[in-house]
């Protein structure tokens, strides 16, 4: 790692470096920073998984938006070309129960794309976690020996 000087005293401190120089018995300090090192990365993959989902929602709602002013638009225009006040209220029912069904598909692929982007990002940070738990049982182990 390249250090450069800056007028701060403490801008430039390595933490690890400085820790490294204490010791403990029976605890591997390296061991110990490498399992840190992981668990930030993996915190750093789940934000960018986080982060990745909420834009594939924004463009996926934003999509909508266009699709319903499109339909909406297209709807509106045969809505009062009948003559006859019946035809007009078969045609605006028909028009609110296609716009329902529309509001929930559409609920429901954006619910299931939350999902999936928060199922994705708990993944990332279970299984660090898990592996940070077996890291903290094996240095347990390795001072018993």
């Amino acid at each position: 790692m390249t250090k450069t000087k800056t007028d701060f005293p403490f801008v430039d401190f390595d933490v690890s470096e400085f820790l490294s120089t204490f010791t403990a018995p029976n605890v591997d300090m390296a061991a110990m920073f490498e399992s840190q090192r992981k668990t930030y990365q993996a915190v750093a993959a789940a934000q960018q998984r986080a982060a990745e989902g909420f834009q594939a929602l924004a463009t996926r709602q934003a999509a909508i938006v266009r699709e319903a002013m499109d339909e909406a638009q297209g709807a509106t225009k045969g809505l009062f070309d009948a003559k006859a006040p019946e035809a007009n209220v078969a045609k605006r029912t028909e028009l609110a129960k296609k716009q329902l069904e529309g509001a929930v598909k559409h609920a429901r692929e954006l619910t299931d794309m939350a999902t999936k982007s928060q199922a994705e990002v708990f993944d990332v940070l279970n299984q660090r976690f898990l592996e940070a738990f077996d890291e903290v049982r094996d240095q347990f182990a390795a001072t018993r020996r």
